[in-house]
């Protein structure tokens, strides 16, 4: 039995991890990933079928439809785009969804992201849906006396069990 579509909009900085997190969530390259803090994902034309992924989830007992935006990082090192993918994300979170997953990821300029941060929470304070905050690019390091297969191992488990929660909170 398939429960009723739910919609998630992913937010966050440009080279954050936003289409990375949306593929892990799908298990599948659905969404075009780059590096660099630049933005690879992008507005209008293709752009707005390429942005946009159903998928089927299991929670252990019923399969869930969910709808995945992925949205252009804001703000963007392109003054000339800057302005557009702002409006662009504040229209995408305030369509009939239900939630906002905000991608973050630890950076040493935190004072300056912080700023900027607070000019596009602004736009959230009347959000009727959950605003989920994911801190990205926190897994641990390999230990020194390690071996890279019990790093690989620990790794997988850690997203497995990131997983487990997801699923379980579907299911309460």
């Amino acid at each position: 039995m398939t429960e009723p579509c739910v919609r998630f909009v992913v937010i966050g900085s440009p080279g954050h991890g936003k289409s990375t997190v949306l593929n892990e969530f799908a298990e599948n390259d659905l969404f075009e990933v780059g590096s660099g803090g630049q933005s690879c994902t992008q507005v209008g034309g293709e752009w707005d079928s390429r942005n946009s992924r159903e998928i089927v989830i299991n929670d252990g007992k019923n399969d869930h439809t969910m709808i995945l935006e992925d949205t252009p990082g804001f703000p963007d090192p392109d003054p000339e785009k800057a302005g557009e993918y702002y409006d662009h994300v504040v229209a995408k979170c305030n369509e009939p969804i239900n939630g906002v997953l905000f991608i973050l990821k630890p950076e040493r300029e935190l004072c300056d992201i912080l700023e900027r941060y607070a000019i596009l929470l602004r736009e959230f304070v009347n959000l009727d849906v959950p605003l989920v905050i994911l801190a990205n690019g926190t897994e641990p390091a390999q230990k020194k006396r390690e071996t890279t297969q019990k790093y690989e191992q620990r790794r997988a488990n850690g997203l497995q069990d990131f997983k487990e929660i997801g699923r379980a909170s579907c299911r309460e």
